[in-house]
């Protein structure tokens, strides 16, 4: 062995490590013991112990070593975090010292910043292209030599706020621009099933202010893509070869941040047909027309990129920009616009405004001036700003009088006369007809008689002028006539003249409507229920007289109100509407977008909620999809969810399984994890949940119930969810009514999300609601940026097209009935005698010996435990059934099985609605203790062999004991003395 001695590596001390303990032997020293014929024993022994030595060393610093590799993991992600966008691209100009140097930022301005030490300052040169952070404008990056300072990138933090709700009208433009770059980057598997490539670039053109960059913004909105906008002339710059490179520039900074949006605004700045150029400047905006036709070409039609072009004068492109394969779909936006288009624009502005209630858009509506949607918004603008100046805090009608007045040019109506083919132009600026006789009708037609769902109409119809002479005379023979004839009465008045006008009105209006189809199948449509279906309505008829009969106590039921039955059954369910307000699959939505708003601001109103900080989709059919709608839009498969255990009273969408199967599909969709009650007190365990949770770190906590009577401390549940980072889901349909009443605790304060059924004590139709947090959710802690929500568009488009297609417009509309009702002070005094009835068939239960689980309620229910009776809930279930008493069989907490359930769960919201009080309840459960002595009797008749459920129902069922009997008489004839909204309602009027 060598003469020198090697230094023992345990001695040495590393940087930020600990000291390993110093008694390793020397190497050296043990380099004579293997020879020199001593104690071999003593030689191994003393060689093992080197060995473990030098293990725990190696142990030792492998365990520092993954220590610090997790460090770097850690400093390069926050490198990453900080080198990410949002940043600027600047110019650096020179250095100061090793830490600091100017640069020059695209905005132009010249800053002293902080050089991140991580970068390499020999790469640091003058003039180098450089990223700095937008909000320190630290140094954070060197960018390659062709990143240029003038391609300005908005993050997805930018994302434009447009919504489709907020562009009015334009239905058929907004399922063009969706079908092109909204599904091939959200949904890009349906192309690929059907064998076709999505568009790869989309061309809006149109006269200005027709919204072509407000729905390009919706667009952008309504995606996660980045969003890089650039105008045409953005790209024509003082240097030779600056222009396409600046178009290299923006494609591949869209490559590099797909999936990304490049909207091009102006391009006929720089695509207009090529010819001979003479100048330098021309030849220089031909390559970068040339570039970008390369660039068009250069990328995939299946990549994540989506080219947005948009024009005012498309007829001056360059053909080879135009042809397939570049531009794939043509977007026209006329300037005219229908009646239709004209209300939906003017009431999607106005409902962001404070309008007195006498105001009246139809009588600008109307109106024949050529107006886009860049004009109506100036209208409103600026008689929002003459109340102003007036020093109101609402507009009327005289401000929009005068604001359109102001507004739409003089002069307008004669100039597009003049495009009438019907009539020659003079030089003079005079109209001279085609036919004589005519002119005294030309001049004075009704602009009355134009189609409103016609732009070409509006245009022939402004040409006739607005005279009231003719149309005074013959108003009564007008209004005879059929729409469609009356669509043509322009055009023969004026190749006819008015001398035979009349007749010929008189003629057509004695013409009556064909029907297609057999007078049979008429009557057909227009019979009764009765005499339609009478099996249908007899067995109608028998439950109307079950409900009228019976004492309802099934908590998840009501007795909803007659305005809400007939907001049901009425011609809303005739109308198919996919989609959102402004955003339809579908045209003729123009009145269901209005109540689908109406019912979401009645919604926001009821719960007292600012629309700011609160949105709601009312699209959701009922309870148990609209919480896997909500899981899907902010969940990945198989994340983790933690919700109240079934038989602890929770609910099956929460996630139910036992050890053997998985009942409920969120359970087979997500992880799910329960937390429960105590046992003994009934009450949620928030410490053990809190335990629990920190363990499991779910994505989703639900605070909800199905069947537990006490209030849930949304507080203790807000912060278990803040410390593993979870949403707060609650689950509200049980109590809504309550909460909207204000008779219990709400949760908006606490919860991200809140969902709810529509028909339990809210009292209205069949549905549901997702109530979602909007603005700041969490702020930075290192950066101080704020956090904010993305909950909205996930969850609107999990509901459709995630879930469902085409909404019930007809609960929408009776959801909305519903809603006002619980904004008054009856609907107020109702909740709270919901909550005294409870309390009242609680006391008189305990009175009588019985055992509840959690000791009680607090909310519209009770839940007996009847295991000390040695019944279970589905004996007493069939017993009440038979003397007109409906509840249901419930789980509680102890239960072997939730399929075996040992109590009832008794509501009071149904019959509080007809008319109950606590006296009416405490009789209620005198009649509850009857029916359960008589399942004792029963039971303990019936042999053994024969004591199975179903021998039970059969005995209970076949109408030989005389207490049933005699019961069911008593509760009809005094639960029929209680009103039912339905009373006369016949099958023969339906």
């Amino acid at each position: 062995m060598a003469d020198a001695a090697v230094e023992n590596p345990a001695t040495q001390v590393l940087p930020h490590r600990k000291q390993l303990p110093s008694s390793i032997p020397n190497i050296d020293s043990l380099e004579g013991l293997a020879t020199d014929g001593s104690d071999e024993y003593s030689t191994l022994k003393k060689l093992q112990r080197h060995l473990e030595y030098i293990q725990l060393q190696e142990e030792y610093i492998k365990d520092e070593q993954r220590s610090l590799k997790r460090e770097l993991v850690r400093a390069q992600e926050e490198i990453k975090r900080i080198q990410s966008v949002p940043l600027v691209i600047g110019q650096f100009m020179e250095a100061i010292d090793q830490n600091t140097g100017i640069v020059q930022s695209s905005t132009g301005s010249n800053y002293v910043v902080r050089i991140l030490s991580t970068l390499d300052r020999e790469k640091l040169k003058p003039s180098s292209s450089v990223a700095l952070h937008r909000h320190s404008n630290a140094l954070v990056d060197i960018l390659p030599p062709e990143a240029d300072s003038s391609i300005a990138m908005l993050g997805a933090h930018e994302k434009p706020d447009v919504t489709y709700a907020d562009v009015g009208g334009l239905d058929m433009q907004k399922q063009e621009i969706r079908e092109a770059v909204e599904l091939p980057l959200t949904h890009f598997d349906l192309y690929r099933q059907i064998g076709i490539d999505p568009p790869r670039g989309v061309l809006l053109y149109g006269p200005p202010g027709t919204g072509k960059t407000m729905l390009v913004k919706a667009v952008a909105n309504s995606t996660t893509a980045n969003f890089i906008r650039v105008v045409g002339s953005e790209f024509v710059q003082k240097y030779l070869g600056e222009g396409p490179r600046m178009v290299r520039d923006v494609f591949r900074m869209a490559r590099e941040n797909s999936p990304a949006i490049i909207f091009i605004d102006e391009i006929d700045a720089i695509a207009t047909k090529r010819f001979d150029a003479q100048t330098g400047a021309d030849r220089e905006v031909q390559r970068i027309l040339l570039e970008l036709l390369n660039q068009m070409d250069g990328f995939d039609q299946t990549s994540n990129v989506k080219v947005i072009m948009a024009t005012n004068r498309a007829d001056t492109l360059d053909p080879a920009l135009l042809r397939p394969g570049r531009l794939d779909r043509k977007i026209e936006f006329p300037n005219l616009r229908d009646r239709r288009e004209r209300r939906l624009i003017f009431t999607t502005i106005a409902s962001k405004m404070s309008l007195s209630p006498e105001v009246d858009l139809d009588s600008l509506i109307i109106r024949n001036d050529p107006l886009s949607g860049a004009i109506i918004a100036a209208i409103m603008q600026e008689a929002g700003l003459r109340a102003v100046r007036k020093n109101r805090y609402n507009i009327i009608q005289s401000d929009l009088e005068d604001a359109y007045s102001s507004q739409v040019k003089a002069g307008a109506e004669k100039d597009k006369s003049r495009e009438w083919s019907g009539v020659d132009i003079q030089d003079n600026g005079n109209t001279k007809p085609r036919c004589p006789g005519s002119r005294t009708v030309l001049e004075s037609t009704p602009v009355s008689c134009q189609d409103e769902t016609s732009s070409d109409e509006h245009q022939r119809g402004a040409a006739l002028g607005g005279g009231q002479n003719f149309w005074g005379i013959y108003r009564h023979t007008f209004s005879k006539l059929n729409p469609n004839d009356l669509l043509l009465l322009p055009f023969t008045i004026i190749y006819l003249g008015s001398d035979k006008i009349e007749s010929i009105v008189k003629m057509a209006s004695t013409t009556q409507p064909t029907y297609a189809l057999s007078q049979a199948h008429k009557e057909s449509l227009e019979k009764s229920l009765l005499e339609t279906d009478p099996e249908i309505a007899a067995i109608m008829e028998k439950e109307i007289q079950r409900q009228r009969e019976s004492i309802i106590l099934i908590a998840s039921e009501n007795v909803t109100s007659r305005a809400v039955f007939d907001a049901l059954g009425s011609p809303m369910s005739n109308k198919y509407s996919e989609g959102y307000p402004g955003a339809r699959y579908y045209g003729g939505n123009e009145h269901i977008d209005a109540i689908e708003l109406t019912c979401q601001a009645r919604a926001l109103t009821a719960f007292n909620l600012d629309k700011a900080k609160w949105g709601v989709n009312v699209q959701c059919l009922s309870g148990s999809p609209a919480n896997l709608q909500v899981y899907q839009a902010i969940m990945r498969p198989h994340e983790r969810l933690m919700g109240l255990d079934l038989p602890h009273g929770g609910h099956l969408s929460h996630g139910y399984q036992t050890p053997q199967r998985k009942i409920s599909a969120v359970s087979t969709y997500f992880e799910t994890f329960p937390y429960r009650v105590n046992i003994e007190t009934g009450i949620i365990d928030y410490e053990q949940l809190e335990q629990n949770a920190l363990m499991y770190r779910p994505k989703v906590l639900v605070a909800g119930t199905s069947a537990y009577c006490r209030l849930i401390d949304y507080k203790r549940m807000r912060e278990i969810a803040d410390k593993v980072g979870a949403y707060l889901v609650v689950d509200m349909a049980h109590i809504s009514g309550l909460i909207a009443a204000g008779v219990i605790p709400s949760p908006f304060e606490y919860a991200d999300i809140v969902t709810t059924t529509t028909h339990k004590s809210l009292r209205g139709p069949r549905g549901a609601m997702i109530f979602f947090r909007r603005g700041v959710r969490s702020t930075d802690a290192k950066t101080g940026k704020d956090i904010l929500y993305d909950l909205e568009n996930p969850i609107n488009f999990s509901v459709f097209p995630g879930h469902q297609g085409g909404p019930h417009n007809h609960t929408i509309t009776a959801l909305a009935v519903a809603l006002k009702q619980a904004n008054t002070p009856e609907f107020k005094q109702y909740q709270e005698q919901v909550v005294k009835n409870a309390k009242a068939i609680e006391i008189e239960l305990k009175r009588l010996g019985y055992k509840l689980v959690a000791d009680g309620t607090d909310s519209h229910m009770v839940l007996m435990d009847l295991r000390a009776q040695s019944l279970d809930g589905a004996r007493v279930e069939a017993v009440l059934e038979q003397i007109n008493i409906a509840c249901n069989k419930n789980a509680i907490p102890g239960d072997k099985s939730a399929l075996s359930p040992c109590g009832i769960r008794i509501g009071t919201p149904a019959m509080t609605s007809r008319g109950f009080g606590e006296e009416d309840f405490k009789r209620v459960a005198s009649y509850i203790d009857q029916t359960i002595q008589i399942c004792k009797e029963v039971q303990a008749a019936l042999p053994k062999p024969d004591n199975k459920l179903k021998d039970f129902r059969a005995k209970v069922a076949g109408g030989e004991i005389e207490k049933i009997n005699a019961l069911r008489k008593e509760i009809a004839s005094w639960a029929s003395s209680f009103p039912l909204p339905v009373e006369g309602w016949r099958a023969d009027k339906a």
